[in-house]
C-alpha cells in the first residue's frame, strides 16, 4: 500500500465503518451478559494496513467502553505498514509484524478479534496470471486447494487467540469479488507493453465460497449456534474514473514498481485510466463488492 491509501480507500472504509459497529455490539452483548465490565479488553486487528482503521476502531471502542482499560494491536504482513500504524496513533496502539496464517501469540489472549477486508489474503504466490481466477483450471484447482488450506488455518489461529467467551468479528470477501475489476486488469496486462510483467506482479488472493466460509469456522470451533454469517453485496464507493484508478493505485503502485519502470508504471496507469473512461461507471460499480460480515463467540 502507498501512503495515498488512506485518502483512497472509501469502499474500505465504509464497510469497516459497519464492521466496528458490528464488534460494538458483540461487546456490548458480552459485557452484559457478565453483568459487569471486565476493567480491560484487550484486542486484536488483524490485517489492520496501515491502521487507519485500527485508530477508528479504538477511538470508538474507549467511547463505548469508558469503564475499561483497552488493549489495542494490530497486526500485518508489512513492517511499513506496522510503523504506520504505530506512528499515526502515537504508540497507543501495539503493532505486529506477522501472518494471520501462522501467528505467534500466546493462545487464549485477547477478548476480541477484529478484521476488515483482510482475510481474503494469500502469501505470496508465483502464478502465470494476476489473480488466480483467470488461471487454467487445473492450476486454478491447485491454488484454491492450497489456499483454503491457508484460510482455514487463519480461522483457526483466530479461534485460538481468543479467550474464554471471547468474540470475532471479521469481515472480508467472498466469491466474486471485484470481478470487473481483475478482468479490466487482466485486459491490460495482455497487451504488448505490458504482458512481460504479468508474471511478476500477482494478487494472491482468495475468495471462499459461503459454505467453505462455514466449514471453516466448524472446522476451527465454533459452535453452529456461536457464528453467524451474514453475506452481500455492494457497489464501489469510488463513483467515477479517477477515484477508482485512485483506488487501484493506492493499494498496486509499489508492486508494479517492483517489476516495470516508473514510466511504464505511469503508462499502465494511463491505459487504465483511460479504459475506465470508456465504460459505463455505473454498470461497472455495480455489485462489485462481495461482502462477508461473520460475528462469532467462542
Amino acid at each position: 500500500m502507498t501512503s495515498e491509501y488512506v485518502n483512497n480507500s472509501a469502499s474500505q472504509q465504509s464497510i469497516g465503518r459497519v464492521t466496528i459497529d458490528a464488534l460494538v455490539q458483540e461487546i456490548g452483548t458480552k459485557i452484559s451478559s457478565e453483568g459487569v465490565d471486565r476493567g480491560k479488553l484487550r484486542g486484536l486487528d488483524i490485517a489492520c494496513g496501515p491502521g487507519n482503521l485500527t485508530i477508528e476502531l479504538r477511538d470508538v471502542l474507549q467511547a463505548n467502553f469508558p469503564g475499561n482499560a483497552l488493549e489495542l494491536s494490530g497486526l500485518d504482513y508489512t513492517e511499513e505498514n506496522v510503523k504506520r500504524l504505530l506512528e499515526a496513533s502515537r504508540e497507543s496502539v501495539g503493532g505486529i509484524v506477522g501472518s494471520f496464517f501462522d501467528m505467534q501469540a500466546d493462545p487464549a489472549s485477547v477478548d476480541f478479534v477484529f478484521s476488515n477486508e483482510g482475510l481474503h489474503w494469500q502469501p505470496p504466490y508465483e502464478m502465470d496470471e494476476i489473480i488466480y481466477t483467470h488461471l487454467p483450471d487445473e492450476q486454478r484447482a491447485e491454488y484454491e486447494r492450497q489456499a483454503l488450506a491457508n484460510f482455514e488455518a487463519a480461522i483457526a489461529n483466530i479461534f485460538n487467540y481468543l479467550d474464554e467467551d471471547g468474540v470475532a468479528v471479521v469481515q472480508f470477501g467472498h466469491a466474486g469479488q471485484l470481478r470487473k475489476l481483475w478482468d479490466l486488469l487482466k485486459q491490460v496486462f495482455d497487451e504488448e507493453a505490458f504482458c512481460k510483467a504479468k508474471k511478476n506482479f500477482t494478487m494472491p488472493l482468495f475468495y471462499p465460497t459461503e459454505a467453505q466460509i462455514k466449514e471453516a469456522f466448524r472446522k476451527a470451533g465454533f459452535q453452529d449456534s456461536h457464528f453467524d454469517i451474514s453475506a452481500f453485496n455492494q457497489d464501489l464507493v469510488e463513483d467515477s474514473p479517477e477515484k477508482i484508478l485512485g483506488f487501484f493505485r493506492a493499494f498496486s503502485e509499489s508492486g508494479l514498481q517492483a517489476c516495470m519502470s516508473d514510466s511504464k508504471v505511469e503508462a499502465f496507469y494511463q491505459v487504465l485510466g483511460e479504459k475506465l473512461e470508456q465504460m459505463d461507471v455505473a454498470e461497472f460499480r455495480k455489485d462489485q463488492w462481495h461482502r462477508t460480515l461473520v460475528r462469532a463467540r467462542k
